[in-house]
């Protein structure tokens, strides 16, 4: 396991643009999934899936974390939370391969603000983003595909659609189709 300070490395070592909210570093994938008012200030909220390595050790703190609103103003992160942990200065935290960690940001903005010129991260910047609306938008992913356990009958497929997510869990609509 190594001990390094979030995005010190993870995003000032080679960069690869994958999309407008969405790159690849050293260690992993890092999208921004969007900003939005949060009480008085603007909440951004993130996610890391380590791709890198098994394990490794970050630490995600306000000091490296700021934002450029449209006007030129800059404003300094106040608080952060990674992997569920609730908003603070610093965290402390274990990533693990393939894992999205859920990371937010609280940034001293206006909640009227609607566009970020920029934002930086360890000075690496991503540029324009908007300010969403009052709430952030729920991303949905699709349950990943599992194999039948041993003593469970096969010689059927499944198809699963319309799912749903709700609280962590998925309701979906099954269809068995006998194998032939």
């Amino acid at each position: 396991m190594k001990n390094i300070a979030l995005l010190a490395t993870v995003l000032t070592a080679g960069l690869s643009w994958a999309g407008a909210q969405t790159w690849d570093t050293q260690y992993g994938t890092y999208t921004l999934k969007g900003c939005y008012p949060s009480a008085s200030m603007i909440r951004c909220d993130f996610s890391f899936v380590l791709t890198a390595e098994n394990t490794l050790n970050l630490q995600p703190n306000t000091g490296r974390y700021e934002v450029v609103a449209a006007d030129g103003k800059t404003y300094e992160a106040t608080k952060v939370s990674a992997g569920g942990s609730p908003m603070t200065n610093a965290i402390n935290l274990n990533f693990y391969k393939g894992v999205a960690v859920p990371i937010s940001v609280i940034f001293a903005a206006p909640s009227s603000t609607r566009t970020f010129s920029v934002i930086a991260m360890e000075g690496v910047p991503m540029n324009n983003i908007q300010v969403r609306g009052s709430t952030p938008t729920p991303v949905v992913t699709t349950p990943p595909t599992a194999t039948a356990p041993a003593g469970v009958p096969t010689g059927f497929s499944l198809r699963l659609s319309n799912c749903k997510v709700a609280n962590g869990t998925y309701t979906c609509t099954a269809t068995l189709t006998p194998a032939r």
